[in-house]
């Protein structure tokens, strides 16, 4: 048996959706300060200083803020969320996130509030900050009263910016000062907005030419080094030029084909 080996490799993307950039580089939940997490049952709340790292992918700043379980308010996602004041101190957080320069990406966040006895401000604002683009976003809370937890409404924000390096600092900065709460925030991701092109295959015809006395056997694999070849189909009888079809599957990363001959 003969083989001919056909320089052939077949690429095969399969369409993926816009991935939360937070999440992708600190782990799944980081977006919604999930991680680490803090399962002590009181406090309910932690205070974090200015400098802390203590949420996964985030470093807190200019000032303190409070790190908030389900017993005071409901999340937006997952179980934690975060109130931008400190005791009655405008507080921040920051995250980095890695981008391309010259690509859009889109900022999405969601936002919470009220005001109480110690939390008169309404509305209540804040700053977010990404690159060289800074929006400050308001939004009026209702006045709750009564037992824990509040039942709040949270609603979805969102805005876009170009990144201009290979990397992209996003940061929220409360904009109420002494208050005992600023703005409650939640759910923050970063996904790309530029349009990825890809090709999606289904189906490819492999050629080679033949001579009428052999019979040909076409063979695949995904990996030169830890595949080994497949048959695609039956052995084929020569004629002036060959041709099989393979109906491969989507979402297989490439193909490598070859040919192999033998005498009728």
């Amino acid at each position: 048996m003969k083989t001919l080996t056909i320089l052939a490799v077949m690429s095969i993307a399969a369409a993926t959706s816009a991935q939360n950039l937070i999440d992708t580089t600190y782990g799944r939940g980081a977006g919604s300060f999930e991680l680490p997490g803090f399962t002590n049952a009181s406090p309910s709340i932690v205070l974090l200083s200015a400098g802390s790292a203590a949420i996964t992918g985030w470093t807190v700043g200019p000032a303190a803020l409070d790190w908030v379980s389900p017993d005071f308010w409901n999340p937006s996602d997952g179980r934690f969320s975060l109130d931008l004041n400190g005791p009655f101190v405008a507080g921040g957080i920051h995250t980095t996130v890695p981008t391309i320069a010259g690509e859009s990406y889109e900022v999405c966040f969601d936002l919470a509030g009220f005001a109480a006895t110690g939390s008169p401000s309404n509305p209540k604002r804040v700053e977010v900050s990404v690159g060289t683009n800074t929006t400050t976003f308001s939004l009026a809370v209702p006045t709750v009263r009564g037992s824990l937890p509040f039942a709040l409404a949270w609603t979805r924000h969102c805005f876009e910016f170009v990144a201009s390096s290979s990397s992209s600092r996003l940061s929220f900065r409360s904009l109420v000062p002494s208050d005992a709460s600023g703005l409650l925030l939640d759910n923050v991701s970063v996904e790309s907005s530029s349009p990825h092109m890809s090709i999606r295959i289904s189906e490819v015809e492999v050629f080679w030419t033949a001579r009428t006395n052999r019979k040909y056997q076409v063979q695949y694999r995904t990996d030169l080094t830890t595949n080994t070849w497949a048959n695609l189909g039956v052995a084929i009888p020569g004629s002036i030029t060959n041709s099989i079809y393979d109906r491969v599957v989507v979402g297989q990363p490439r193909r490598f084909y070859r040919v192999t001959q033998s005498r009728d």
